[in-house]
């Protein structure tokens, strides 16, 4: 199911074609929605082994948006599509749960209109409940939530497996460069830590790991506002953090 939120407050504006990301996002020459100045406009594809469920908010937990969950007659080979809007500086919020056989993970893509692209990865945080949740069941309440968050102890996500890997492969509408994620081993199953909460902070300065000309082994990992990233990108640094050993990810 893909379903999609409608905001009220925005503006129409006519934009050039832009490549964005290591997986060649393009914006066309036509109409795109654009938040006001004080908001992120967020075009989210999501989905996860088994469950997920989407929100917003601010870091302390004490305002929380539920924006939608997965789809309970789908699996997770088809992701989900939301659109929606949060304030800059805010949270990008996913809590995810499995069915606690074969293999656990979350794995998305969420497009701004800054323009930048946030994908699943080492970037996010992850905090373990150890409140389990079984297969299909009711998403966390924004309460829930709130109460999660406001003790919550991050860590920084640590376990991946790379988007096309066995056993998923590819998802359709996400990009090749994002990571499937957990908070503990990917496989095989297990309900360790479950239900997971996920976040990302979303402002205007973007993360990339920038290669000095000449001197790859000095690789860094930098944030940069969003209108330098292009340039960054065109002489060989890449978005994300840099990952010790690892070749650029693919473009």
């Amino acid at each position: 199911m893909k379903s999609k939120n409608i905001f009220k407050g925005i503006t129409v504006i006519l934009v050039g074609v832009v490549v964005i990301s290591a997986g060649l996002i393009v914006v066309s020459s036509a109409e795109k929605v654009q938040a006001s100045p004080a908001t992120i406009s967020i075009d989210a594809t999501i989905t996860a082994d088994n469950d997920y469920a989407l929100y917003y908010g601010n870091e302390d937990g004490s305002s929380i948006t539920f924006v939608g969950r997965s789809n309970l007659n789908d699996t997770w080979t088809s992701a989900e599509n939301w659109g929606f809007d949060m304030k800059k500086g805010d949270y990008i919020y996913v809590a995810a749960w499995s069915d606690n056989a074969v293999a656990q993970g979350l794995l998305g893509q969420f497009v701004t209109d800054l323009p930048s692209t946030i994908l699943t990865n080492t970037d996010w945080e992850v905090y373990l409940t150890f409140d389990d949740k079984g297969n299909g069941s009711a998403e966390p309440t924004t309460s829930e939530m709130s109460n999660e968050i406001a003790g919550a102890v991050w860590s920084p996500v640590s376990d991946y497996i790379d988007h096309g890997s066995s056993p998923w492969g590819n998802v359709t509408g996400i990009d090749l460069a994002a990571d499937w994620i957990w908070g503990s081993s990917l496989v095989p199953g297990s309900g360790y830590g479950e239900y997971q909460i996920f976040r990302i902070q979303v402002d205007d300065k973007v993360v990339i790991c920038h290669i000095p000309p000449g001197n790859p082994s000095n690789a860094q990992t930098i944030t940069v506002s969003a209108a330098a990233v292009q340039a960054h990108l065109n002489h060989g640094d890449y978005l994300g953090a840099c990952k010790l050993g690892e070749a650029p990810p693919r473009r």
